[in-house]
Parts: C-alpha cells; sequence; structure tokens
C-alpha cells in the first residue's frame, strides 16, 4: 500500500514542500515507503549519517522538533504524502466536526 501511494509519477508537489531541497525531497519520499536510515542510504548512496542530517533539515523545514519528538518523523512523512496529494485520509479540522456533529443531531 505505501509503495502505491509513493510511485506516482505524476505527483505534483504543493508550497508546503517547496522549501526542500531534491536531495531532501528525494530523502522525505524514501521516508514515505517506511524505509529505515539505512535503506535509505543504501538507496541513495550515500552514508547513514547523511541521511540524518537531512531528516534533521527537512523536521526543520517543516516544522518539526527533530530533538526527541519520536512523532516527528511521522509528520513529516504525512506533510509529504498531502503535500503530493498522496494522503488517502481525509483530514477534519475541529469547525468541520463540530459542524457536522450538529448537522447529525
Amino acid at each position: 500500500m505505501v509503495s502505491k501511494l509513493t510511485s506516482s509519477p505524476n505527483v505534483q508537489i504543493n508550497s508546503s514542500l517547496k522549501g526542500l531541497t531534491s536531495r531532501e525531497l528525494q530523502v522525505l519520499s524514501h521516508m514515505a515507503q517506511a524505509n529505515s536510515n539505512r535503506s535509505i542510504a543504501e538507496a541513495l548512496y550515500i552514508q547513514p549519517r547523511t541521511v540524518e542530517h537531512h531528516i534533521s533539515s527537512i523536521l526543520a523545514k517543516l516544522g518539526f522538533n527533530a530533538n526527541g519528538e519520536l512523532h516527528g518523523r511521522v509528520h513529516a512523512v504525512l506533510t509529504y504524502l498531502d503535500a503530493t496529494g498522496q494522503l488517502p485520509l481525509k483530514r477534519h479540522d475541529p469547525a468541520s466536526q463540530e459542524s457536522e456533529q450538529a448537522l447529525a443531531a
């Protein structure tokens, strides 16, 4: 399923990812495919430490805390999938949920 979501050749990137370099987008794409840092390094022919550097940069540019926040990687992947139109889940904001609940009542 993950590879289906991240392998579309027609993926368009929206503005939330515009600040990332092409290498950071490559790393983030591999992260979205649930690859480990080591497998990302092997696929891109770079050192694992370089992957860690790219991930830290990605998290910082997307506004996620790289120091100690375990969910930063997940948030970055969700941002990537959403920005590329590959996120299959519909996001709900609290205001729309309240409206839906009021209509249901």
